[in-house]
């Protein structure tokens, strides 16, 4: 299961970085992969653990020619531990898309609860994404104009 969202407002903060050139660039790739570190360590942290297979197949690869990193769990029961199974699925707002690649067949009903570890991961990752990028182009503002 491998999270890929578009985070509203990004290519805007991107963008500005990008006006500050090679430094803004190297910035923005910096933020990035220290955020999809984050997530990735708080996925494994979180992710519920019998084997420990789960939390081994958590992990981050950039994504070609992009300012982009993906985070996925690789196991092929990873969705149903995220979102749980029958009636006790749970979707966040948002990831239905993905959530609904992993649905049953309807042969039979198997009630597991879910246990979230990839999307709070993500959240969290998310809302210090934005703060850290914030930071550094306030930082690179105050940089240049003093």
């Amino acid at each position: 299961m491998a999270v890929s969202v578009n985070i509203k407002g990004f290519k805007e903060v991107e963008k500005a970085l990008k006006e500050f050139g090679k430094e803004g660039q190297a910035v923005a790739l910096d933020v990035v992969f220290a955020t999809a570190s984050d997530i990735e360590r708080d996925a494994k942290s979180l992710a519920p653990v019998d084997l420990g297979k789960l939390q081994q197949s958590i992990t981050k690869t950039k994504v070609t020619d992009q300012v982009k990193y993906k985070v996925q769990a690789n196991e092929p029961y990873a969705a149903f531990v995220e979102f749980g199974t029958g009636a006790l699925v749970s979707i966040p707002d948002g990831w239905t898309d993905m959530a609904a690649d992993f649905r049953g067949r309807g042969i039979r009903q198997v009630n597991i609860a879910p246990q979230p570890y990839l999307y709070p991961a993500f959240q969290k990752g998310s809302r210090m994404l934005f703060k850290d990028l914030r930071n550094e182009l306030k930082r690179l503002t105050d940089k240049f104009n003093g």
